[in-house]
């Protein structure tokens, strides 16, 4: 079945900018000019008049369309894809964390032209910032002609809005608004997020899945990253499994085909052998935890008043400290070597 995966914050922060772009356009001049000085940023309007709403309602400012145009286009092409790989809630947080930011920067280094500041520039910077980080293999156009991959736009963008600061290249701009922008998200991406290339949280992403009917439009560079750990998830719960039933099979009988405490298990390097006491019961977030079964191989339930995980079975480990349990809770957590295709204690 196809899913649909839409961005419901990306769409409303383009709503309100669009009606706010709506309602200064109907105004006067006079009156386009009152409610910038009011609501735009500015440092007299922030620090003498005691404007303190002015970093936040200055996001949703635009005076010219093109300005308008190009920052919704902007945020539309790249606030999609970022929206669904993160999340509604951390897209909203790293969209106002890195408009602050560019808001920041612009108060303690105001441009040459002290006129107020308005746009969402600033947030968008930031949205560019964390493209870079979760998709830095990513095609984009610079000025919608010049193709190149997303990391480098970052650090172009960024070091043009330094040199045009320091130089007072187009002193109406606010460089260090999109300077500023662009380090939140950077910023918010890699230490709040905590969000690295192989990390658990994309894997969540429906852009990871790799089944997904929905096209990437970056590539599926995240399903790419996400490869070798999702084998890795897999041989875990194979191992696991393996595990479960020799440990049924040993409770049966002593004999068979493969020696005692001997599991099998499958790499994409190769086939390696563990043993019952290599393999402790991990217990990942992906893998359900393991249902306590009696001699006769089906499910124990609990007695009356016992705790549902403590049954018998559960009790002679704990008290005989076999090797299968109790060697591999004192060697750490079990680990996997992607090179070797072995398993090992960290």
């Amino acid at each position: 079945m196809n899913r649909q995966y839409t961005a419901p914050v990306t769409t409303a922060i383009l709503v309100v900018n669009t009606l706010v772009f709506l309602l200064i356009a109907f105004q006067s001049n006079a009156e386009q000019s009152r409610l910038i000085d009011l609501f735009g940023l500015s440092v007299d309007g922030f620090f003498e008049q005691k404007h303190f709403w002015q970093p936040l309602t200055s996001m949703f400012m635009h005076q010219h369309p093109i300005h308008f145009f190009v920052n919704m286009l902007a945020l539309w092409s790249i606030g999609t894809p970022i929206e669904i790989t993160v999340g509604r809630a951390r897209f909203t947080w790293l969209y106002f964390i890195s408009g602050f930011a560019g808001a920041a920067l612009m108060l303690l280094f105001p441009p040459a032209i002290n006129a107020a500041g308005i746009g969402a520039s600033g947030a968008i910077s930031g949205l560019v910032g964390a493209l870079a980080v979760f998709y830095p293999r990513a095609t984009l156009l610079l000025f919608f002609v010049l193709p190149m991959p997303a990391w480098l736009l970052a650090v172009l963008f960024g070091g043009f809005s330094l040199f045009a600061y320091i130089q007072d290249f187009i002193p109406f701009m606010g460089h260090m608004a999109h300077f500023g922008g662009l380090v939140g998200g950077v910023a918010y991406s890699f230490l709040a997020l905590g969000l690295k290339v192989g990390g658990s949280h994309l894997v969540e992403s429906p852009y990871a899945a790799s089944r997904s009917a929905v096209s990437n439009p970056f590539g599926n560079l995240t399903g790419k990253r996400k490869t070798e750990q999702q084998n890795v998830s897999e041989l875990i719960r194979k191992a696991q499994q393996s595990y479960q039933e020799r440990n049924q099979q040993d409770s049966k009988s002593s004999g068979g085909a493969t020696a005692p405490g001997s599991i099998q298990s499958t790499s994409p390097m190769g086939t390696s052998s563990l043993t019952t006491d290599q393999v402790p019961p991990i217990s990942p977030a992906d893998v359900p935890p393991a249902t306590s079964r009696s001699s006769s191989g089906s499910p124990r339930q609990p007695n009356p008043g016992e705790n549902p995980g403590d049954t018998s079975e559960s009790k002679d480990n704990n008290s005989t400290g076999s090797d299968s349990t109790g060697k591999a809770s004192q060697k750490g957590r079990l680990k996997y070597d992607p090179q070797t295709g072995h398993f090992y204690y960290e």
